[in-house]
């Protein structure tokens, strides 16, 4: 299995030479660095000495043989290795209650087999890859900003034993990912999560058909995912996208779909802190089964 490393953009773009090509069925290993790619590595460090240029690298991009526009391209999350230590903070300016905590702040935790060290007590690991896309479709789009083509979704669902599935705009979709979490709670709040860097071992592949924005096939769920200036827009979206799943993938029409959503799916926050929120919608999929065939 190939480990992919030392190659990363600051923004998702069709006109980047990709670092590396890669079979469709292929696994590899990606090695990701942290959101301030490595730059705090104590307490003591400061966000005002950070090379802003700097930060949310992704690892790629990564060519995936066959993959054309219109195809959709497929990522397996096998595992994702977190490395200690992870950082937090609270950067000025950023975050949902950014008008009242304004003084920077940074804490460097360290991670072992028992979990992460929080002021003195012990919190899960749950690791999650923050920002994973492909190029989108016109201008370039920075790595801290999600949408159609994936991108910074801040995502608790974006995890091992996932499928991610993207539309490719571009011959090869031209795939990135890192902005590792061990553990990030809904919506982001303040901002940053549990920031690692990490080794994460994907399968990509392709398949002949169109979708229009991102999706996650969980084991027992399916998940539409929608990026907008406001969180209504965000909902919106992603909304929109489980009516055309449904409809698509059932006997409903997009009429039934519609109903069906408001009984039988859950809406949930993503992030609220990018420049652009996101928000996903979840279905079961014995729900689904139901109105197949």
């Amino acid at each position: 299995m190939r480990t992919l490393s030392g190659s990363f953009v600051y923004e998702m773009d069709k006109n980047v030479e990709p670092a590396w090509e890669v079979e469709p069925g292929e696994t590899v290993k990606a090695e990701t660095p942290d959101c301030f790619n490595g730059q705090i590595k104590s307490d003591e460090d400061t966000l005002e000495d950070l090379d802003m240029t700097q930060v949310n690298p992704a690892t790629g991009p990564i060519y995936v043989k066959d993959a054309e526009p219109g195809d959709t391209l497929l990522v397996t999350i096998e595992e994702i290795k977190v490395k200690s230590p992870g950082v937090q903070g609270i950067v000025p300016g950023f975050g949902l209650l950014q008008d009242e905590f304004d003084e920077p702040l940074v804490t460097v935790h360290e991670i072992d087999e028992e979990g992460i060290e929080f002021e003195g007590k012990k919190l899960p690991v749950h690791p999650m890859i923050g920002t994973i896309g492909v190029a989108p479709e016109g201008k370039p789009v920075l790595c801290s900003t999600p949408g159609a083509h994936g991108g910074n979704l801040d995502t608790p669902d974006v995890r091992p034993g996932v499928t991610l599935k993207f539309p490719v705009f571009h011959e090869g979709a031209l795939l990135s990912l890192g902005d590792g979490h061990a553990l990030q709670g809904d919506g982001e709040v303040c901002g940053v999560s549990i920031e690692v860097a990490t080794t994460t071992t994907l399968t990509v592949d392709v398949e002949k058909e169109t979708i229009s924005t991102p999706l996650i096939e969980g084991e027992d769920e399916f998940i539409t995912l929608g990026s907008d200036e406001d969180l209504e827009g965000a909902c919106r979206i992603a909304l929109r996208a489980m009516v055309d799943y449904l409809s698509n993938n059932t006997t409903l029409s997009p009429q039934d779909a519609y109903k069906l959503c408001s009984v039988a799916t859950d809406m949930k926050v993503s992030q609220v802190v990018n420049p652009l929120r996101t928000a996903r919608v979840s279905v079961k999929k014995e729900i689904v089964e139901k109105f197949q065939g």
